[in-house]
């Protein structure tokens, strides 16, 4: 083709990212990336690639859909315009894990940080209402989008922290963004609640990326 259309794959799991390191120009995930998640992201990929005898190009193109917000002095990671910011991205994490749970038991994925939240957020949908097979829709009530006010207690600093939530000041966001760039990152799309979306958006782009 004259003008070849670049194949992002949207990958997660580990044939996924070796699908992506195979055959795509890029690979989009999820959410955000830690340090020690993007670093085996990338070695699967790499590893896919390897196995038919491709090495990644230069330019392959890595994002992450995630979230972020720029602390104000005085705050910190649980404060409540912070949660209110964050809260919904963060939550969709639980929400993926428990998707895991139900399909073959699996908790893998589950940080070890998060471990003793995890087993409360069990228990909290144990008890929902809705009959177990119909229960995936209370459960992503607001996912992404807004955070429940029963769901608010299980964001956390070990689940912010866990789930690579880019918040911090200015220089430490700045930090954070440098280091996964250097580790292969090329992009991150920022998914924050809606009803605070604009405000959030715009702290990052005045604060964040206008000194990047």
């Amino acid at each position: 083709m004259a003008q070849p259309v670049p194949i992002y794959v949207a990958a997660d799991g580990p044939l996924a990212l070796k699908a992506a390191g195979a055959y795509g120009d890029g690979r989009v995930c999820s959410h955000n990336q830690t340090r020690a998640r993007l670093q085996k992201s990338l070695e699967t990929m790499q590893a896919g690639a390897a196995a038919i005898g491709r090495t990644l190009p230069a330019d392959f193109h890595t994002a992450a859909l995630g979230y972020a917000c720029v602390l104000q002095p005085g705050e910190k990671l649980t404060s409540d315009r912070v949660i209110d910011e964050i809260g919904p991205m963060a939550a969709a994490t639980l929400h993926y894990w428990w998707e895991l749970y139900q399909m073959n038991g699996d908790t893998s994925t589950v940080s070890v940080r998060c471990r003793d939240l995890w087993a409360e957020y069990l228990d909290f949908t144990e008890k929902m209402e809705m009959p177990l097979e119909k229960r995936y829709q209370q459960v992503h009530r607001g996912h992404c989008a807004f955070l429940p006010p029963e769901e608010r207690r299980f964001i956390t600093d070990d689940l912010i922290r866990a789930t690579g939530g880019l918040v911090g000041t200015p220089d430490e966001i700045i930090a954070m963004l440098r280091e996964r760039e250097a580790m292969g990152l090329t992009e991150i799309t920022l998914l924050p609640a809606m009803a605070t979306a604009r405000r959030n958006l715009r702290d990052f782009a005045d604060k964040v990326i206008a000194r990047y």
